[in-house]
C-alpha cells in the first residue's frame, strides 16, 4: 500500500504552481499599469474642473458673486471690491522634448469689470503663478499635447469660470478641443489619449 507521494509527483506540482504564479504576476502587473494610466488621465480632467470650480465659488464665495452681478444690473459701469479673489488654472510645461510636466496654478484677481468693446470684461489675473506639480507618480507622464510646441496654460476667471487659454505664451482662440496623450513607464502599450474640450 502506497502511502504519501513521490518526489516526482511533487516536483510537477510544484513547477505547475510556480508556472500559474507567473502568469498571475504578469497579467496583474499589466491590470495594475493599465488603472494606474487611467486614474492619471482621469486626475488632469478631474483637476481641470476642480481649477474651474475654485474660480467660480472658492476664495470669495457665491455671496461676492451675487453682489458683482446685483450691481451690473443696476448698470454701474465698473464694479470691485476689497476681496478681489483668485485665478485658477492648469500648465502643460514641456520637459525639452521629454514630454510636459502638469501644474496646477492660482494668481491674484483684479475684479474690476469694466465696459470694453461693447462687452463687461474683467481686469483680470495678474502677479506669478504659485504653482503645484501634479502627477507625482514617477512612471506616469503627459508625454504629448496636439497643437502645443512649449507650453499650454488654460485659467479660469472668477466669478463665472471664464476661461481664457494660452499655447506657447500666446493668446489663442483656435482650439476646440484639448488633446493629449498620457503614459505609464516606457512600454508604448500602456499610453492613452485624452480630450477636454474647451
Amino acid at each position: 500500500m502506497k502511502k504519501g507521494f513521490t518526489l516526482m509527483e511533487v516536483l510537477i506540482v510544484i513547477a505547475i504552481s510556480a508556472f500559474l504564479a507567473m502568469l498571475a504576476v504578469g497579467s496583474y502587473n499589466s491590470y495594475r499599469k493599465g488603472a494606474l494610466l487611467n486614474l492619471g488621465g482621469d486626475q488632469v480632467l478631474s483637476v481641470i474642473e476642480e481649477m474651474k470650480s475654485k474660480a467660480i465659488h472658492d476664495d470669495f464665495g457665491d455671496a461676492r458673486k451675487a453682489a458683482i452681478e446685483a450691481a451690473l444690473e443696476d448698470g454701474e459701469l465698473a464694479v470691485s471690491t476689497e476681496d478681489d479673489g483668485r485665478c485658477f488654472g492648469v500648465l502643460f510645461e514641456n520637459l525639452d522634448g521629454e514630454g510636459f510636466d502638469f501644474y496646477s496654478f492660482s494668481q491674484e484677481f483684479v475684479g474690476e469689470k469694466v465696459w470694453e468693446e461693447g462687452e463687461w470684461r474683467y481686469k483680470g489675473c495678474v502677479g506669478d503663478f504659485v504653482k503645484i506639480e501634479l502627477l507625482r507618480d514617477p512612471n506616469l507622464q503627459v508625454v504629448a499635447l496636439e497643437g502645443v510646441g512649449f507650453s499650454f496654460w488654460m485659467k479660469f476667471l472668477p466669478p463665472d469660470g471664464d476661461m481664457e487659454y494660452f499655447v506657447d505664451s500666446s493668446f489663442d482662440e483656435g482650439f476646440e478641443e484639448l488633446k493629449f496623450e498620457i503614459q505609464y513607464g516606457v512600454d508604448e502599450k500602456f499610453k492613452k489619449t485624452v480630450v477636454y474640450d474647451l
